[in-house]
Formats: C-alpha cells, structure tokens, sequence
C-alpha cells in the first residue's frame, strides 16, 4: 500500500479476509479487517485531501468512485470482538482523519465539572455505535497523578463525516494547570 499499490492491497486484504472467515480463524481475521479497515480509511482521508487541494487549486475535484467496498465489515468485526478473550486497542487515527477540541472547556459550576467539544473526520462508511468514550488530558511532564479523564454520559452514533463527541470530567481538580 505504501508503494502506490493502495487499492490492490485493499483487493488482497478482503480476498484474504474472506479467506479467513472461512476458516474460522477469528483472531486473525479480525487482525486482517481492522488493518482493511484502516486502509481503506487512509485512502478516504488521502481523497479528501486530493478533493480539498483540487477545489483551492480552482479546478473541480471529480468523484472517484471506491473500488474496493469495504462497508458491512465492521458490525461483524464488533461482533467477533466481543467474543475474544482479550481486549483489543486500535488507534484513533485508524478511523479518524483528524481529532480537535472544538471551542474552550464549558465549565459547570454547579456540578463542579466542565466539558469539552471535540471534533472529529470518521472516515469509515459504516455507521460506528459507540457505548462509551473517554478522553484523558495528560500533563505535558508525564505525571499520571495529574492526568484528568472525561466522558462521555451517553451512548452516541459516528457517521462518515465531520462528528462532534461531548465528553465531561466528574470534578474539577484545582492540581491540573
């Protein structure tokens, strides 16, 4: 993929992951889909940016069409996960092309809280349900004493596209600066 060869690799990728499924190798299927996934994630990202440096260049940015379908892959990756015996961490960048807080912290005064708007790009076609998210903010001197974590306190839907997630901290700690 890193050659230029993107979508023949994500051919391979859902060739091989087929191949697995048939197999019933769950673990490395879902090894094999989650790198498919953000594959095909990377060249949404990369059509965006071509779509974007296009439009400023003046000219219109033709659609190019997505040669590999890569949707209905994660509802049963969810599925199979559940059911392993270990926890499994992906990256956010493996989703997401970019991850910003949007405005400043909105403070509660009378819940002794504040919370954060962040947005986010998902790049993914199929629908994402997530039950929970959480945020740490960490101090720049890597004192884990010091990190604050924040919340989201309901469950919420990432489509493709520009998403905003809210998530808010349980009190405010007067050590955190």
């Amino acid at each position: 993929g890193e050659g230029g060869w993107a979508q023949v690799e994500l051919s391979m990728l859902v060739l091989y992951a087929n191949c697995l499924k048939e197999l019933k190798r769950k673990e490395d299927y879902v090894r094999v889909v989650l790198k498919l996934l953000s594959r095909a994630a990377m060249a949404e990202q990369e059509r965006l940016l071509q779509k974007s440096t296009l439009k400023l260049g003046g000219y219109k940015a033709s659609a190019q069409e997505e040669l590999v379908p890569t949707n209905s892959y994660l509802p049963e990756l969810l599925a199979i996960t559940k059911s392993l015996p270990h926890e499994l961490q992906v990256p956010l960048e493996s989703f997401f092309g970019f991850v910003e807080v949007d405005g400043t912290p909105r403070y509660h005064p009378e819940m002794d809280s504040f919370g954060l708007q962040l947005r986010l790009q998902y790049l993914l076609t199929d629908d994402l349900n997530i039950e929970k998210a959480k945020v740490r903010i960490a101090t720049v001197s890597g004192d884990t004493n010091r990190d604050l974590w924040l919340e989201t306190d309901s469950p919420i839907t990432f489509k493709e596209g520009l998403v905003r997630l809210s998530v808010q901290s349980n009190v405010i700690t007067s050590r955190f600066h």
